[in-house]
């Protein structure tokens, strides 16, 4: 599920910047990189022995620089 949603969301993007937001394929592939990130989290709260835990993002100053980053990465490309 994480490659499938980490695939879907990189690709999603490289479409959304050639063809536009707009574009059907874009979406699609956004679409399933939701989709697939809750399936992820939602199995990864449940194993007993999950691949990321999920507990880190508890911490506050983690998840904030973690979302500032992925902002730069959403943003950033946008200007050049």
């Amino acid at each position: 599920m994480a490659t499938l949603s980490l695939g879907s969301f990189g690709l999603g993007m490289t479409v959304e910047q050639s063809q536009g937001f707009s574009s059907v394929h874009a979406i699609v592939l956004l679409s399933v990189a939701a989709f697939s990130f809750v399936i992820f989290l939602v199995v990864e709260a449940i194993l007993e022995q999950p691949l990321l835990d999920l507990s880190l993002f508890r911490n506050f100053e983690l998840s904030m620089g973690l979302l500032g980053g992925w902002l730069a990465f959403i943003v950033l490309p946008h200007f050049f």
